[in-house]
This record gives structure tokens, C-alpha cells and sequence, in this order.
């Protein structure tokens, strides 16, 4: 639900669209900045949270929105988080392994340098496509309300 700074009045639904997705894409963008600092469980799934929330505020001002420009932003972000998503994958399964003293005959140690290795592959793919969204995000949604 979109927050409304004190005292502030929404002329008409399409000026409350562009508060509100305005606010999510500047959050987003800002989590993009994070992600390529540091590119840690936390921050991906920071980066997460802000595409789902871009994407749910696109869908639900949909009906107000020229469906291209839409279309485009939409289909930006959700590539990002379905690359990010195997990693925040990855992550979660290594952070909920077991530690400490295993069998001799452990599979443990190479489940966890493969999750390891697929998870490092997911961040260079998505770092790279985060990168030009972050770069286009204010442009394609500027495009929503030319």
C-alpha cells in the first residue's frame, strides 16, 4: 500500500500511479546500487522484495497505464529477479545445511561448493542485467506517464 506523505492530495488516479511507482522504482534502483557493492544474501533478496513490489504496483495501476511502456518495465525487472531467484535459492539451502562435523562419506561438501559455484554464476548473470536496469530503470518509467 502506497504511503502518503502528510498533507498530500492525488489529483486524479493516474498522478497517484506515478507516486507510487516512482517510489518503487527509486527503491529499486537504490537496492541495484547495493547489489553491485556487495552482492550478499541480504542485498539479493533486498533487490527481490523492491522488483516484486515495482511489479505488483505495475499490475495493479495497469488499467491506467500505456501497456508497451508497462510491458517493457515489467519484463525488465522480472528478468532481474529470476536470475537473482537462483541465487536467493542457493543461499537459502546453504544457509539451512547442516555445520559443523560430518560423516567421512559425506555428500555434504560438494552439495555445498556446487550450490557455492551455481550461485556465483547466478550473481554474474544477474549483476550484469541488474547493471542496465539500474541504468534504464528512470527511463522506462519516465515512458509510463509521457
Amino acid at each position: 500500500m502506497a504511503k502518503r506523505m502528510k498533507g498530500t492530495e492525488y489529483r486524479d488516479t493516474a498522478e497517484w500511479a506515478r507516486a507510487v511507482i516512482g517510489a518503487r522504482a527509486a527503491v529499486l534502483r537504490r537496492q541495484l546500487a547495493r547489489l553491485e557493492r556487495h552482492p550478499g544474501a541480504e542485498v539479493i533478496h533486498d533487490v527481490r522484495v523492491a522488483a516484486r513490489r515495482l511489479r505488483a504496483a505495475l499490475r495493479h495501476f495497469g488499467p491506467c497505464l500505456p501497456a508497451r511502456p508497462a510491458e517493457r518495465l515489467n519484463g525488465a525487472v522480472r528478468a532481474v529477479a529470476r536470475l537473482l531467484g537462483a541465487a536467493r535459492d542457493a543461499d537459502v539451502v546453504l544457509e539451512n545445511m547442516p555445520r559443523g562435523r560430518l560423516p567421512a562419506r559425506s555428500v555434504l561438501p560438494a552439495v555445498r561448493a556446487r550450490l557455492a559455484r551455481e550461485r556465483q554464476r547466478s550473481v554474474e548473470r544477474g549483476a550484469a542485467r541488474a547493471r542496465r536496469l539500474r541504468d534504464q530503470l528512470p527511463t522506462l518509467a519516465a515512458a509510463l506517464f509521457r
